[in-house]
């Protein structure tokens, strides 16, 4: 994941996920138990997930949900 922030703050990408699917993506992440609802992060992971959420090539280390293509 930190080669995706980097590489989208570096302006080498602006692909994001849709927004239907990050919104299905947090909702996941919100429901789950290693869901850290106060800094907003995964405990198994320690990504912040509103970011995370929105990149194509991230993925939940669980397996609760993956990569995606990604529209300009």
């Amino acid at each position: 994941m930190i080669t995706a922030v980097t590489k989208t703050a570096m302006g080498s990408t602006t692909e994001f996920v849709p927004v239907e699917i990050k919104d299905k993506r947090m909702q996941t992440c919100r429901d789950c138990e290693h869901f850290q609802k106060k800094t907003v992060t995964c405990a198994i992971c320690h990504c912040f997930l509103p970011a995370k959420t929105t990149l194509p090539g991230a993925f939940c280390p669980i397996d609760k949900w993956g990569t995606v293509e990604a529209v300009s």
